[in-house]
Formats: C-alpha cells, structure tokens, sequence
C-alpha cells in the first residue's frame, strides 16, 4: 500500500538525504530509480554508496553478556547518533540495534551508520518546547527491547547529564502503546497469555497508564 501511495525508494533516498546533510552517518545517497505506469506495479529501487561494515550492532553484541563492554560500546554509539539525529530535527521510526551497521566493532572509535532510511522523516515538534521534543523523540526508541538496566544505559547517553529516570517511565509509556489504549491493551493480553495468568480488562490497562501520569508530569520540573 506504501508503495501505491508513495515510492519506497523515495522515502529512503529522502530520509538518507536529511540524514547525510545533518551530517548523521550514513549511506551516501545517489538516487533512485522506479519503473512502472500503474502504481500498483511500480519498483522502484534506492541507489547509495556501499558500506563497508562488519555487520549490524544486534549481531555483533548477540553473543555478549549483559552490560559486556562491547555491548555497552554498541548501545552507547546507538544512543548517541540517535540523539544527533534528534538534535537536528529528524526522527527515525524504527530505533532498533538491526538498523546500525557497524565498521571496526572492536576498534576504540568504530565506525557506526544508520540505515532502513525511509523511516526518517523531519520533527514535528521542534526546540522552543524541549521537553515536549524530547517526550515525543522518545517514541523512535519504542521498538527496543533490552532490559530496564540497558535501557538505562541507552537513556543516560542519550540525555547526558539530563538524564532523569523519570525519562525511563516516559520510554515505557510509548513501548507499551503510548496514547493508544488498545496497544496497550493487546500488549497486556499477551504478556498475561504467556505467564497463564488472566489478561488485563480495558479498564486495568487503562489503570496502568494513568500510573505512568504522575512521573511523566514531572518531566515539566527537568
């Protein structure tokens, strides 16, 4: 249906366009090329420059024990592009380890770029409301599924010395569902499913969620 709508090739050489401008490492756009009058049988293809990498960071840290030195290299180059990215105005939907390709894994300064471009699209919200930026750029990091003690690792390199961990429950609101209540509740179904124990109501997961209120109201006070 993308591909009807709007040429996926497109979306990626765009969104690898804001990024190399920005100056976010990347694969260097060349172009893109479609074929097809009918939109329904459109290809169309991305062309960029290759990547001499050594693989993507959730292959390289697989094998790697929790908070491992490696590990915590890979997650902390993660965080740190990401929030260049996000300092920028840009925003990557899908901030996962997969899409960081990686040269010299085990090198003082490895070399990390950010790929699966067509998922990068210009900010809404922009710096005269920081706090509010910063609550909606954590919704690119939703996807990730490492425990509390990485997450924390990933979130204290990407805020700095503005880390609170008030950031941590704000990255768990949009990991369960955000402002959707209905992934909110589907996440809570499955994760009751696989202990045997009875799912949540609508009700309970909307309980929980006025929980995380309280704490994401605090981030006014950073």
């Amino acid at each position: 249906m993308k591909e009807i709508i709007r040429s996926g090739a497109r979306r990626s050489y765009l969104g690898a366009r804001y990024l190399w401008d920005a100056g976010i490492p990347t694969a260097k756009p060349l172009g893109y090329v479609a074929e097809g009058c009918l939109p329904w049988k459109r290809v169309s293809v991305f062309v960029s420059d290759k990547i001499d990498a050594d693989g993507n960071i959730q292959d390289i840290i697989a094998t790697e024990k929790k908070l491992s030195r490696l590990r915590k290299k890979m997650l902390a180059l993660m965080a740190t592009i990401t929030r260049r990215m996000h300092d920028q105005g840009y925003r990557h939907t899908d901030i996962v380890p997969h899409n960081f390709l990686v040269k010299d894994p085990q090198s003082e300064r490895p070399e990390v770029f950010l790929i699966d471009t067509d998922k990068v699209h210009p900010a809404r919200f922009t710096r005269p409301i920081r706090i509010l930026k910063h609550f909606w750029d954590l919704r690119c990091l939703r996807r990730l599924k490492n425990s509390r003690e990485e997450l924390e690792w990933i979130l204290q390199n990407y805020f700095g010395r503005q880390y609170r961990p008030a950031w941590l429950t704000a990255h768990t609101f949009w990991r369960r569902g955000g402002f959707n209540l209905f992934r909110h509740h589907k996440l809570a179904l499955k994760q009751r499913k696989q202990a045997l124990i009875t799912p949540l109501t609508l009700l309970d997961d909307i309980a929980m969620l006025a929980d995380d209120i309280p704490a994401l109201i605090r981030l006014a006070g950073i």
